[in-house]
């Protein structure tokens, strides 16, 4: 699962100079169907350009790159063009997140890429994304195939039982 991520990741940083424009018409589908790989089925690809997004209470994971809320302080606000691309790999029976978290204004970006995310049972998800873009950071996470509020390691096996 990691080169189909890591594919995906490599793919779209390609993609990441022409989607950061001076305005958000470029947050959208459009912009990014034209991603294919080889091996994987993309199953669907949302893209929302989302304004002054409240960063207050999105760090219910704990995962490293939240934004921690700081009482009597307004929360951190970002600019920011959400992407969620769901795949499949053939054969694999699996279901794949990847989250990315554009700035939505070119000039916001640092021309630089940071993938957050894992550990514990926990892979990522798009909470993640939040600080490194408010940091000026083109950033992904993914939850790696994984049920993210599972506690239990049965991520581990398929479904006939198998090592996954």
């Amino acid at each position: 699962m990691v080169s189909g991520m890591f594919a995906v990741m490599v793919t779209l940083s390609g993609l990441i100079p022409d989607a950061l424009t001076s305005r958000t018409s470029s947050c959208t589908t459009s912009t990014f169907k034209s991603l294919e790989l080889k091996g994987i089925d993309i199953t669907s690809l949302d893209v929302t350009p989302a304004h002054n997004l409240s960063t207050s209470g999105r760090n219910a994971t704990g995962g490293a790159g939240v934004i921690p809320d700081i009482p009597g302080t307004p929360a951190p606000t970002v600019d920011i063009c959400l992407i969620t691309i769901t795949y499949t790999h053939r054969g694999q029976e699996d279901v794949v997140n990847t989250y990315i978290g554009l700035p939505l204004n070119k000039k916001d970006w640092n021309s630089e890429f940071l993938m957050t995310g894992g550990g514990g049972w926990y892979a990522g998800g798009q909470p993640e994304l939040f600080s490194p873009v408010l940091a000026g950071y083109a950033s992904s996470s993914t939850d790696g195939g994984h049920d993210n509020v599972a506690t239990l390691a049965d991520w581990a096996l398929k479904k006939n039982g198998d090592i996954n």
